[in-house]
């Protein structure tokens, strides 16, 4: 029986005053102590720690080698987390890469693959610096090598704003000719300034004469279709057809992807969803715990129990104390309030937290508080409307740079009328549209009061950083066709206002983890 000792220090790029543990694997033999299923000797868990086979999270340690992560909270190990300063798990360097992505590695850090680079671009096991001409769509970039700080794209070119654009108009994110922002209906177009062979695709519910003309890729009887999970069609925010993305389920093995979430698998490599494998660091396949049980080895058991009380996990398990999981529904091992905290993901505000990392917002007082405030303002003040216009500033109340990549913003409605919505950006400080990703739309079942429905806004990769005191402010058309109405009187997230202030029904989630608002 052997084991992998943790060994090596290293420097990682561009921390050159800190090092970082990166736990390189070294065989020796294994005392047969290690498999008597007690603990003893220098054991920190059954049958793990010391001079045996790493323990795996949730079970017990003393110091940092004893675990598998290299990482020892509260005397247990924890799973590798994308923010415990240690590489480890499918991570290419500390905390970024792979299985960290939306949080990819800086110049000069390591990487395995393109994807794992800000940049997406690594050379020879580098992450290189984003330019103009590297033929890669990467940086601020709306489309290859242009857009953002490049020189403006060609017409059919993908964009995120007019100032993207040679012609200085952005249609449905696509650069176009002038006549498709003059609110005419012109020659070729299916309806006003959409459609056809030279403007942006329609919304839901405009004219349309082939499946090309409309955003959702579906034409039926000249009119758009609405978005959809089973439609068939690449649309939304979906990574491949019908799959990945906020709205949809997780990809099937082989299919596109960005993160782990796109995927049922919950591993994504080289923007691929991979197959469950037993040593992933993701329970996923007929696992019972993350590598382990179903065709797997088989997990570790604690002692012999009857009750959770008996256990340190609080969970008894087939006739054993389990390990402390991240999805137990109990407060246990290194966590700081329940399945959140050190080893699992970040807790959401009001959840109880030890430290500042162990929350989401990034700021712990006894419970985790958020360092973001998120004010709205209602332009459109009607009862009843086409197009409702919510303003939303973002202010960074804290001390610290806080980056929005990773971020979404949630506004919560009623909406009677069957035909489908359509998202619209207005404006952004501090940059330009392409800052926030495709619109989600989402129906909320059961039903809440004052809202049925609600629109995810995510900050994309490219989005602006705010300093210490700063905010961001981006102005917003949700719009339905005509005659079509909302009526807002009563709904969850409007304000009835026209000037700024704190909005607590607007939801701001940080990798999907609420750190402001109340949710309905």
């Amino acid at each position: 029986m052997t084991r992998a000792i943790a060994g090596a220090f290293v420097l990682s790029a561009g921390f050159a005053a800190c090092s970082f543990p990166s736990f390189v694997p070294v065989v020796e033999e294994t005392p047969e102590h290690c498999s008597n299923r007690e603990q003893d000797e220098s054991e920190s868990d059954y049958d793990c720690g010391g001079a045996c086979e790493a323990c795996q999270a949730g079970q017990g340690c003393l110091v940092p080698n004893d675990c598998a992560s290299g990482v020892c909270l509260a005397e247990t190990c924890a799973a590798p987390s994308c923010a415990d300063g240690v590489e480890n798990g499918r991570e290419s360097d500390v905390d970024c890469g792979e299985a960290c992505i939306p949080n990819r590695c800086a110049r000069g850090n390591r990487c395995n693959y393109d994807e794992d680079c800000n940049s997406l671009r690594c050379v020879s096991g580098r992450c290189n610096e984003a330019t103009c001409a590297d033929g890669i769509r990467n940086g601020r970039e709306s489309d290859v090598d242009c857009g953002g700080d490049c020189e403006r794209c060609a017409t059919g070119k993908t964009c995120g704003a007019d100032q993207d654009c040679e012609t200085d108009v952005c249609s449905a994110a696509r650069c176009a000719p002038d006549t498709c922002a003059n609110e005419k209906l012109d020659e070729e177009e299916t309806a006003t300034d959409c459609g056809g062979p030279s403007c942006g695709p329609c919304a839901g519910s405009q004219a349309c004469e082939r499946d090309s003309d409309c955003l959702s890729g579906s034409c039926d009887d000249s009119v758009c279709g609405a978005p959809s999970c089973d439609d068939e069609k690449l649309n939304q925010d979906e990574t491949d057809t019908d799959c990945g993305g906020l709205s949809c389920d997780g990809c099937a093995e082989g299919l596109a992807c960005v993160t782990g979430k796109d995927c049922e698998s919950g591993v994504c490599t080289k923007q691929v969803c991979q197959a469950p494998r037993c040593d992933d660091t993701v329970q996923n396949g007929d696992e019972t715990e993350a590598d382990c049980g179903g065709a797997c080895k088989a997990c570790p058991t604690g002692p012999i129990c009857e009750t959770n009380d008996e256990c340190s996990s609080k969970v008894c398990k087939d006739g054993h104390c389990a390990s402390a999981q991240c999805d137990d529904g109990v407060q246990n091992g290194s966590e700081a309030d329940v399945d959140c905290g050190p080893g699992c993901s970040p807790c959401a505000i009001g959840k109880r937290c030890a430290a500042d990392d162990d929350c989401a917002s990034g700021e712990c007082d006894t419970v985790c508080k958020s360092r973001l405030r998120v004010e709205l303002s209602c332009s459109n003040t009607a009862a009843m409307t086409a197009c409702m216009q919510p303003y939303f500033r973002v202010f960074n109340d804290s001390d610290a740079r806080v980056a929005l990549a990773g971020y979404s913003i949630r506004y919560y409605y009623t909406k009677e009328a069957a035909s489908n919505e359509d998202y619209d950006c207005y404006y952004m400080s501090l940059g330009d549209c392409n800052q926030i990703g495709p619109a989600v739309f989402m129906d909320i079942k059961p039903n809440k009061a004052g809202a049925d429905r609600y629109v995810e806004l995510p900050f994309t990769d490219g989005a602006r950083t705010l300093d210490p005191g700063q905010f961001f402010e981006m102005k917003n058309g949700i719009c339905l066709p005509s005659p079509d109405t909302f009526t807002q009187t009563g709904d969850y997230s409007f304000s009835g206002s026209g000037a700024f202030q704190p909005a607590p029904h607007v939801t701001l989630f940080n990798q999907r983890v609420l750190v402001w608002g109340t949710e309905p």
